[in-house]
């Protein structure tokens, strides 16, 4: 399911270089490597606008909205005008709902921590194994959701933007009980 709250036609490509070593532990990226791939001229900027301190504010304490912050400011638009104003819109929307936004956002992450938990007890040594770990994972996301399409079908009247709108109808209309059932 794509979000479409960056962009109106794509959905935000998060870069992430970090990677898993052999025991299926996360090893962090190399900061400076993750800035040079995203612009050219990244670590230079990122001293000397202390763009740290602005991350550091956004996120605050929360490493993924850390790291999405920093790659949305480095990726740039291009003088994209279009894209701007519908970002714009997103950010009036949050602004006006910032409650709601923040339980969609705790939804989304709970449902990511639980993949990654239950993700690390998936064998892919025996089929029974993966059958019996993937069916437990599909349950645990059904809560989410469920919650998730019950915050669409009541609040979907209270968000302007056409990516609000857009990302309501989905939950919706994909989201059914027949569906989830």
């Amino acid at each position: 399911m794509k979000v479409l709250l960056m962009h109106r036609d794509r959905g935000f490509a998060l870069y992430e270089p970090a990677s898993t070593n052999r025991f299926g532990r996360r090893q962090e990226p190399d900061q400076e490597a993750l800035l040079r791939a995203l612009l050219w001229n990244g670590p230079a900027l990122t001293e000397d606008l202390e763009l740290n301190t602005l991350w550091h504010a956004l996120a605050g304490g929360d490493e993924f909205v850390f790291s999405v912050a920093q790659q949305a400011i480095l990726s740039g638009l291009q003088n994209d005008v279009n894209t701007i104003l519908y970002r714009q819109a997103v950010l009036k929307d949050c602004l006006k709902n910032p409650a709601l936004v923040s339980e969609l956002y705790q939804l989304v992450t709970t449902a990511m921590e639980e993949t990654r938990k239950r993700w690390w007890g998936l064998s892919s040594d025996y089929p029974s194994s993966m059958l019996y770990g993937s069916v437990e994972l599909m349950e645990a996301f059904l809560d989410v959701l469920r919650k998730l399409r019950s915050v669409a079908e009541e609040n979907a009247s209270g968000f302007d933007s056409e990516a609000f709108t857009s990302l309501f109808a989905m939950l919706r209309k994909e989201l059914h009980e027949d569906y989830l059932a």
